[in-house]
């Protein structure tokens, strides 16, 4: 299988790759196959037996001699992925900003996710949910701010402004 490093724990002396099918796996450094360490964001060729990796190396260095295994990303299931939870907070007051209140906390939330999902390397889900989060929360100010300026309009052409 070929994949992406995700994770590299020095203290544990264990990594997390993800393969190109979407699953999840976490190896030791002691059975990487490359010349030097392994770092996050590497591509890579991988063996799996009964849902444990038994052999990782730079995408291309992995020897012939090493048995080919099947697929095992249909029987075996993804680790969960938080979802984070400001994504959530950001969808649920953008929604309510369009037409309560709620824009600006929909806003800040949602660009906190967004930054803490990226830096997640995998971990955080919820990406699209704190991108709605951000246009609603933005349409919901637009609105606030029109309504503000068309009550002072208003109100000056009432007292002759």
């Amino acid at each position: 299988m070929q994949g992406t490093v995700l994770d590299i724990n020095e203290a544990a002396q264990t990594g997390l790759i993800k393969c190109d099918e979407g699953d999840r796996y976490e190896f030791s450094l002691a059975i990487w196959g490359g010349n030097i360490p392994p770092k996050t964001l590497d591509k890579v060729e991988f063996f799996v037996e009964n849902g444990e990796v038994k052999h990782i190396a730079p995408l291309g260095q992995v020897q012939s001699s090493a048995p080919s295994q099947p697929n095992l990303a249909a029987t075996m299931p993804n680790k969960p992925v938080e979802t984070s939870p400001l994504a959530v907070v950001s969808l649920i007051f953008g929604i309510l900003g369009i037409f309560i209140f709620g824009s600006l906390i929909a806003i800040i939330c949602g660009h906190i996710a967004r930054s803490n999902i990226r830096q997640s390397q995998g971990k955080l889900s919820g990406d699209g949910m704190a991108l709605a989060g951000l246009i609603t929360g933005y349409i919901g100010m637009v609105l606030f701010i029109g309504t503000l300026v068309m009550y002072a309009i208003i109100g000056a052409a009432e007292f002759g402004y």
